[in-house]
């Protein structure tokens, strides 16, 4: 019943505050797993030696595209139902060859989902508190250092449908993990009503860690720990 006055309370503030309509899919196509096993069941090196050890690649149902040479991954929405697939290029001049970094398979219409909850969704329940970075392979790459409260966003925001599904949740303490490129200020504002609800602070390189567009793991997990250990509360 908290969880539910909360979630009205989120909305009529959505309301007052005059932004666009909270945006869920109503008519996606819900998936046969059958789909997904025409992919090759297979680990992709290059992450392996990124330092994503496989079982955690088969934890979160990596396979390989054969016939575009991308690595995929299962989409699954709020409710854990199996929506789509997206694939990341494993070609290395995908700029030069005019192709797309990220793919997905099917048409998502509105990212009102979070990458990694079907994983990592008892362990956040159980703390109330969740990470948040941009993509699923900085979720990966964590998670082999023991972090098993991590969501991926997809995008260097949170718009509002999943702020509904952080609040609903009963989060009490949100850390936001987004890439170096993204300013203080913009992730103030993308989590300004969820700082009504729930401690929120940033991972935020002012030491120069990091590279231009490194996320605050791709250093290592010494630089990690060191960036989280000093997440700054918003």
């Amino acid at each position: 019943l908290v969880k539910t006055c909360e979630s009205l309370s989120y909305f009529k503030q959505i309301k007052r505050s005059q932004v666009q309509p909270i945006k869920f899919a109503t008519d996606r196509q819900i998936l046969p797993w059958s789909y997904y096993e025409q992919f090759a069941n297979e680990i992709p090196q290059e992450w392996v030696d990124e330092g994503i050890p496989a079982d955690v690649l088969r934890e979160y149902e990596i396979r390989v595209d054969k016939k575009s040479n991308r690595i995929v991954y299962p989409v699954y929405d709020k409710d854990g139902n199996f929506i789509g697939v997206k694939g990341r290029t494993r070609f290395k001049n995908y700029k030069d060859l005019q192709i797309k970094k990220y793919l997905n398979y099917q048409k998502i219409q509105t990212t009102d989902y979070f990458m990694g909850m079907k994983q990592n969704r008892e362990n956040i329940l159980t703390t109330k508190s969740a990470i948040i970075f941009e993509g699923l392979k900085s979720v990966m790459h964590v998670a082999a250092w023991g972090y098993n409260n991590c969501l991926s966003s997809e995008t260097s925001d949170i718009n509002d449908a999943q702020a509904v599904i952080l609040i609903s949740m009963g989060i009490r303490d949100l850390t936001i993990a987004f890439d170096r490129d993204v300013g203080m200020g913009h992730i103030r504002k993308a989590t300004k009503l969820l700082q009504k609800y729930m401690n929120v602070y940033a991972v935020y390189d002012k030491w120069g860690l990091l590279q231009d567009k490194d996320s605050p793991c791709d250093q290592g997990e010494e630089v990690w720990r060191t960036l989280y250990e000093r997440r700054i509360r918003l």
